[in-house]
């Protein structure tokens, strides 16, 4: 199973969508997400999910 890779370069096996109240999305690593603030759950929700083949193929 390849990796979906965080803009930082820093590969997961799990993605990690944060939403915010205007319901933008962005898609990072944990290390990320508490640098810039994304792990704070009263102003994101967080949905985690691994990658489908179908997925990992539009990845590539």
């Amino acid at each position: 199973m390849s990796k979906y890779s965080c803009r930082c370069g820093r590969l997961m096996d799990k993605i990690k969508s944060y939403f915010n109240k205007k319901g933008s999305r962005i898609t990072v690593c944990d290390a990320c997400a508490k640098k810039y603030g994304f792990d704070n759950e009263s102003e994101y929700r967080c949905e985690e999910y691994k990658l489908t083949k179908e997925q990992d193929a539009n990845n590539q």
